[in-house]
């Protein structure tokens, strides 16, 4: 009999088999053994990241592992507010008999939040993804090229049966949207990489686990959804399992948010509404992104000589609708129309030299260079950069626009 510590270590059925069948086997578990793994214990992997999981435990809404099989040309997209349970439904939806020995699955837990630890992307990428040994996205392409080379058993069957092919990496890529919010471009590339990995290549199955549709639309922009599919979950459960009816309703107040519910245990229901308000506010501010980066499409559709004369209305009626209560309690415009005027007549100057493509291709970090150089006001080249990016990734809407 094998032990299980031998399972974990060895990982699939080809290397047990290799040992069976002797001198040969032996030789070629050897060097499987000894080579770097980039692809670790799933299971293992969750549980670190995860940490415990507390009662209630409730039955994951999908198995994003039958459904990313079902559609292998996909990536998928998990997107859910937070706390709602997304990062813990990976680890609940792996079946006994997958999370350890031969038929356990393999890959990668990536953690997008930890981004906030390094000053650039290629330090985050490096530590994070990497474990300070690989360079490059080339070296990292080569090292899931690795595991799949590690499954010779495998391959020898496929060339003889044309059906039975190499197993492919599971790789989760959690909390994607603080890497997004911290390098846009980058987090865009690294996405549009792992992408090409589980469809061209075939080598993994690649998870994006976001917070909002601003988010998945920038992943999902990136070729216009054809490599990409978006799940949305909206709630944990309907209710809690074997619970009172003064708990259902404190989980029905919580948003049927299982996480919220948690941290919410303490306080008085009479106060719960108030409290949850208060934690999906600061949630909003300090884990959502206001836009997507890389623009919605349907910009695309509007004329080369009206798109500019479009945004400078959107941007006017953006910087006129932000609103603040003054000391007398009343609600007032954020800005007086001299600095709308001025605002505006900033980004006329910018628009002058801008192609269509330019304007709507443009990167975060562009616009805020263009608007600093403009105008010398950090505080408002950061505002009208946050305005035309937002307006940008916002659906053009062209019957509305014609009528007015």
């Amino acid at each position: 009999m094998f032990s299980s510590e031998m399972l974990n270590d060895y990982g699939n059925i080809s290397t047990i088999l290799s040992f069976v069948f002797g001198g040969s086997g032996l030789f070629l578990l050897g060097r499987y053994k000894n080579k770097p793994k980039v692809c670790k214990n799933l299971y293992t992997l969750l549980k670190a990241h995860i940490g415990q999981v507390t009662n209630p435990i409730l039955k994951p809404v999908i198995n994003p592992f039958e459904e990313i099989i079902k559609n292998p040309n996909r990536a998928l997209i998990i997107q859910g507010p937070n706390k709602i349970g997304k990062t813990c439904m990976f680890g609940l939806s792996i079946p006994w008999y997958r999370m350890y020995g031969p038929l356990s699955y393999k890959g990668m837990v990536i953690n997008g939040a930890s981004c906030g630890y390094y000053e650039t992307y290629t330090q985050w990428k490096t530590m994070e993804i990497e474990n300070s040994i690989l360079h490059s996205h080339v070296t990292f392409y080569h090292k899931l090229q690795d595991y799949r080379n590690g499954q010779w058993f495998r391959i020898l069957m496929n060339k003889i049966f044309d059906n039975y092919k190499p197993k492919r990496a599971f790789i989760i890529v959690n909390q994607y949207e603080e890497l997004l919010k911290k390098f846009p471009t980058d987090a865009l590339g690294f996405a549009n990489n792992l992408a090409n990995d589980q469809v061209r290549n075939e080598f993994a199955y690649v998870f994006f686990v976001v917070n909002t549709e601003n988010a998945s639309k920038a992943i999902v922009n990136l070729n216009q959804g054809e490599r990409f599919r978006v799940v949305v979950l909206d709630k944990s459960a309907d209710k809690l399992p074997n619970a009172s009816e003064i708990e259902n309703e404190r989980f029905k107040l919580c948003s049927n948010n299982i996480g919220l519910y948690k941290e919410c245990k303490g306080i008085d229901i009479k106060d719960l509404t108030t409290k949850v308000n208060e934690k999906l506010e600061l949630w909003k501010k300090q884990y959502h992104v206001p836009y997507s980066p890389n623009r919605d499409y349907s910009w695309r559709k509007v004329d080369e000589k009206i798109i500019r004369k479009i945004l400078l209305k959107k941007i006017r009626e953006s910087l006129k609708s932000r609103k603040v209560i003054n000391e007398n309690n009343i609600e007032v415009q954020l800005l007086s129309d001299d600095e709308i005027n001025i605002r505006c007549e900033i980004m006329s100057n910018i628009f002058k030299s801008l192609s269509k493509d330019d304007i709507i291709q443009r990167s975060v970090d562009e616009w805020l260079s263009g608007m600093k150089s403009e105008c010398n006001d950090l505080a408002v080249a950061e505002e009208l950069t946050n305005t035309i990016m937002t307006i940008l990734s916002t659906p053009y809407e062209l019957n509305n626009e014609s009528n007015n």
